[in-house]
């Protein structure tokens, strides 16, 4: 299964009273612009919780 068929599935499994994140996308965690080309390109919309609480640190060092 290909990661983005794996994305799809997911968030089609997820019920309505999930909250995923408060709204941000990717643009909003200072990602390099040919990252977020390839992740709209791939499909990509709105991060996880976890990717953005990992992003960040992981830009930063922390």
């Amino acid at each position: 299964m290909s990661n983005r068929l794996a994305h799809v599935l997911e968030a089609k499994w997820r019920s309505g009273d999930v909250n995923t994140n408060d709204g941000r996308d990717f643009s909003s965690l200072n990602l390099d612009e040919r990252i977020l080309i390839g992740l709209s390109n791939a499909g990509y919309r709105i991060p996880s919780p976890v990717q953005l609480d990992a992003i960040p640190m992981c830009l930063t060092g922390d």
